[in-house]
């Protein structure tokens, strides 16, 4: 393997270090429960520690996509079949790109909190930008699901992260399905247990990039030798 790929396999860590970054900018945001006014208030008030947040998430997703694509390289490399390999890549993508539209949506909504005279439409952003957040956990869901699979299949990272990712993976649904089918505040991106599984879903990813990286290192030296 090549230098390259260590560095590749670092972009995990460079994930994680991003969005912990960017949720500290805002990592109070409003819950489901509060007034309109308050909601416009809110936004209005936290523009510019919204906008850092959207550019350090920005670069995080950045820094996923790599990864992802790094992660699904080697377990293609080590399973005999690319189905895994393909649902990780697809799966990530995804979750990356729904997370990506609620971004979009606070941010536009903190972008013209101040001009919107209609609080409904401030209402429709803020659910939107809300419902986005806390759908990403399915394909992450199926992300995890994917590369937990593989890695007990192939065993081509400790089992440890196929049985952590397995587990991560049901956390999440469970959020979903909290935020959504149970319509409870303690799920979801504003509440504590959905803030919980996404600090846990970042620390898997920083754990299975170092070892990622760790796996690469050996099997170049060997080939040198």
């Amino acid at each position: 393997m090549r230098d390259w790929e260590r560095w590749a396999a670092l972009t995990g860590v460079a994930y994680v270090a991003f969005a912990i970054i960017g949720f500290f900018f805002v990592p109070d945001p409003p819950q489901p429960t509060v007034s309109n006014e308050g909601l416009l208030a809110y936004f209005a008030t936290k523009t510019e520690e919204l906008s850092f947040q959207v550019f350090f998430f920005g670069l995080a997703g950045i820094s996923f996509l790599w990864f992802i694509g790094t992660l699904a390289g080697a377990l293609r490399r080590a399973d005999d079949g690319p189905a895994l390999a393909a649902v990780a890549v697809t799966a990530g993508a995804t979750a990356n790109a729904v997370f990506f539209a609620g971004m979009i949506c606070w941010s536009a909504l903190a972008a013209s909190a101040d001009s919107i005279l209609d609080q409904g439409v401030a209402r429709g952003l803020y659910d939107l930008g809300r419902y986005a957040y806390t759908l990403s956990g399915l394909p992450a869901a199926a992300f995890l699901l994917a590369v937990g699979l593989g890695t007990l299949k192939t065993r081509f990272l400790p089992a440890a992260v196929g049985w952590g990712g397995l587990l991560l993976a049901l956390l999440l649904v469970l959020d979903v399905a909290g935020a959504t089918i149970g319509d409870d505040d303690d799920y979801g991106p504003t509440g504590t247990y959905g803030v919980v599984a996404f600090l846990l879903f970042l620390a898997w990813n920083f754990v299975t990039s170092l070892l990622l990286m760790q796996r690469v290192a050996p099997r170049r030296r060997a080939a040198e030798t």
